[in-house]
């Protein structure tokens, strides 16, 4: 399976799509939000990866090779059901 890493990324960014941090060597990844060692990255799920490189390919301009890994990631919203399903109703 493919990483970010296969990609070369720059620090820059790594940092700017990962908060990576060179000193404590951590970023966070796929769909976490908590910093992780970067010896650990290969401990994500193969979607999770397939996420991180879609980014990356967005982020260097390369949309079409981008939209054809997002056409690969599941949908979170039916997988994760990650608050997804509230309606926003105003009121008076």
């Amino acid at each position: 399976m493919k990483t970010i890493f296969n990609y070369d990324p720059t620090d820059a960014e790594l940092v700017e799509l990962f908060g990576y941090d060179a000193q404590g060597m951590t970023l966070t990844a796929g769909t976490s939000v908590f910093p992780k060692p970067v010896a650990e990255y290969n401990n994500i799920s193969d979607e999770e990866k397939l996420l991180d490189i879609a980014q990356l390919l967005e982020l260097r301009g390369q949309k079409a090779a981008a939209a054809e890994l997002w056409g690969q990631i599941p949908d979170l919203h039916f997988q994760w059901r990650c608050g997804f399903d509230y309606q926003m109703i105003a009121t008076k």
